[in-house]
C-alpha cells in the first residue's frame, strides 16, 4: 500500500502517489488498510484507525471480441419473420459492470447480402445472430459466410470493439442421387464367367456427406 498512497504526517492528508487501475484482470476497486496516529512527538501513545479508498471507474476499456468466433446452421431452414437462431456473441469490458462504461450495445458492421436483403441479423441488447434466410449448401456462395460486428458501451466517450464470426452452413440431405448418363450400354461374351465385369455406372450426389 505504502508503494501506492503517502500520509502527511502533520495534516493527515492521504495522497495517491503512483497511477491507480481499478479494472481486471490486475487492478483493485477497493483499497484497504490501516493508519496511525502517535503523540508525545512520535513517542508517546498510539491510535489506530482503518481506511477504505474506493476507486471510481472512468471509460478507459474498450469491449473485446473471442478472437474466433464460429456459429453453425442448418441449411433448408424456414426463417420465417424472426429468423433462425444461429448463435450468440458477447464482448467482455473490463470496467465497472454497474456502470454504462460497460453496457454493450451489439450491431453488424459487415453483412452479407443476398437480392439486396441482409442475410443475417444481431438483437443489439443481447448479442443473438439470426439468420434472415434460407440458406443452401449446394450454393458456392453459401458454403460459409463472414460477417463483421461491433460491440460499443455507453460510456462518455464510448469505445468500441470489433470482431469476425464466421457461420458454417451444415448439409442436409436433400439431394437424390443421380447418374452421369441416361443409358449406359455394354456387352459381354455369351460364354462369359460369373462374376465377370459387364459395365461400370456412376452416380452422383450433391451433398457433401451422401455415399
Amino acid at each position: 500500500v505504502g508503494e501506492f498512497f503517502r500520509v502527511d504526517q502533520y495534516s493527515g492528508d492521504i495522497e495517491v502517489i503512483r497511477p491507480l487501475d481499478r479494472d481486471p484482470p490486475a487492478g483493485v476497486s477497493v483499497w484497504k488498510f490501516i493508519v496511525q496516529a502517535i503523540d508525545d512527538n512520535g513517542h508517546g501513545l498510539i491510535g489506530y484507525a482503518d481506511v477504505q479508498v474506493n476507486l471510481r471507474d472512468i471509460n478507459d476499456n474498450a469491449p473485446i471480441f473471442a478472437s474466433n468466433l464460429f456459429g453453425t446452421i442448418d441449411e433448408n431452414r424456414d426463417p420465417g419473420d424472426e429468423g433462425v437462431f444461429v448463435m450468440t456473441v458477447t464482448a467482455t469490458d473490463y470496467d465497472d459492470p454497474r456502470t454504462d462504461n460497460a453496457r454493450l450495445e451489439y450491431s453488424i458492421v459487415i453483412n452479407k447480402e443476398v437480392d439486396g436483403e441482409p442475410v443475417f441479423r444481431i438483437v443489439p441488447s443481447n448479442g443473438k445472430i439470426y439468420a434472415m434466410r434460407k440458406m443452401d449448401r449446394e450454393l458456392p456462395s453459401e458454403k460459409q459466410f463472414v460477417i463483421e460486428i461491433r460491440a460499443i458501451d455507453k460510456g462518455t466517450p464510448s469505445l468500441e470493439g470489433i470482431g469476425n464470426v464466421t457461420i458454417r452452413v451444415i448439409d442436409v440431405n436433400d439431394n437424390e442421387p443421380y447418374f452421369d448418363k441416361e443409358l449406359y450400354v455394354g456387352s459381354v461374351v455369351e460364354t462369359a464367367s460369373i462374376g465377370s465385369a459387364v459395365i461400370s455406372v456412376s452416380a452422383l450426389d450433391k451433398d457433401t456427406e451422401a455415399m
